[in-house]
């Protein structure tokens, strides 16, 4: 299991990259657009075949049990679990 932050902080480290920022100059806070115990709660599926999909300040963010971390379907980066 991940730490309990490490999902929604990449998500966050995702989207502002995408967006080609830092994270803190994003103008949003990810907990008004998705609660984070959903996202953390996705790291026991590791390995597993899912698909989760939302939106977040106008993006479409998907992570999959490949650990695949997609913003706006380009591959942007990997579910903290997956790192080595």
């Amino acid at each position: 299991m991940v730490a309990e932050t490490a999902i929604p902080l990449a998500v966050v480290e995702a989207i502002a990259t995408s967006r080609g920022v830092e994270p803190l100059e994003l103008e949003f806070s990810l907990h008004d657009w998705i609660d984070g115990d959903v996202l953390n709660a996705l790291s026991s599926l590791a390995g597993e075949d899912w698909h989760f999909e939302f939106v977040v300040d106008g993006q479409r963010v998907a992570l999959d049990g490949g650990g695949d971390i997609l913003v706006d379907g380009e591959r942007v980066a990997v579910l903290p679990e997956y790192q080595r």
